[in-house]
């Protein structure tokens, strides 16, 4: 009870209490209401369930979609894996293909050194050789 202004108020469960003696307003109020109450009931339950199931369905389309996206994930990252093995593949290839040509650019370029010493020594000798034939034939004009 609260006191306000020396008049007491009291709050309705207590005065059902002071007006129906022997009888708690809870319990008669719950005893009136319970055919009622059962049906309700079973119709918060029904709907629990189906909410509950409603979210496990939620659940599992979400777990679904993340098996999904972590199964797209690896599948990127094989083919990514692929693909970098295939470049490293063919860059190799090709840095065999530049030092199989640079070591044939570097023969021929010796071949044509050869050559060009070769004919130039010829060259030399036969220069040499008539140059001696000039100093012979001067020094017989002397």
């Amino acid at each position: 009870m609260q006191n306000i202004d020396g008049i007491a108020k009291v709050d309705g469960k207590k005065k059902l209490a002071v007006e129906n003696p022997g009888i708690d307003p809870g319990t008669s109020r719950m005893l009136s209401e319970r055919s009622t109450i059962t049906p309700l009931q079973e119709e918060e339950r029904r709907l629990q369930v189906e909410y509950l199931a409603y979210q496990q369905q939620e659940v599992d389309k979400q777990l679904e979609r993340e098996r999904q996206i972590i199964a797209a994930k690896e599948a990127a990252k094989k083919e990514l894996n692929k693909t970098v093995r295939r470049k490293k593949r063919a860059i190799k290839e090709k840095a065999a293909q530049v030092v199989q040509s640079s070591m044939i650019q570097r023969r021929e370029l010796y071949s044509a050194f050869d050559t060009a010493q070769t004919q130039m020594i010829r060259a030399l000798h036969a220069r040499k050789a008539e140059v001696k034939v000039c100093i012979l034939q001067w020094q017989h004009t002397l």
